[in-house]
């Protein structure tokens, strides 16, 4: 917990006075700090403060991976429904000529939607979703 503590302390007092990519790389490690503590609350906030920067470094992969494990913190924090919109705005924001994450995040984020859907009960969406996933592999083992 010192890590993280002197982590947050350095962001905080140097706020106006980090370039991104610094800033990027302190809350990458806090994410990381606040997982092996398995505080998903603190975890959650740092994964949120994370695609701010992300998107001021004008690189769409730190952002969607970034959205993905924020997906993932949120639906062991807030729920299913938050986290499939978490995960399917990393996806939409990019296409197959720039994509935001890559093709094996892309499948992942994809088959975490198929089982999220299914457990909010749309099952047509979900079997919709798996039979897109099972596409892109096939394509892709060719």
């Amino acid at each position: 917990m010192e890590t993280a503590t002197l982590l947050d302390e350095s962001l905080e007092a140097a706020s106006g006075e980090v370039d991104d990519l610094t800033r990027w790389h302190a809350l990458a490690q806090l994410v990381r700090v606040y997982e092996a503590l398995g505080d998903l609350r603190l975890e959650y906030e740092a994964l949120a403060g994370l695609t701010a920067p992300s998107g001021k470094l004008g690189c769409p992969t730190l952002q969607g991976r970034a959205r993905l494990r924020l997906a993932r913190c949120a639906r062991d924090l807030a729920g299913v429904k938050a986290a499939r919109d978490a995960v399917a705005e990393a996806l939409a924001a990019g296409d197959e000529r720039h994509p935001r994450i890559s093709a094996a995040d892309a499948v992942r984020a994809r088959l975490l939607l198929v089982s999220w859907q299914a457990e909010l009960g749309d099952l047509a969406e979900a079997a919709r979703l798996a039979a897109e996933v099972w596409r892109a592999v096939a394509q892709n083992a060719m």
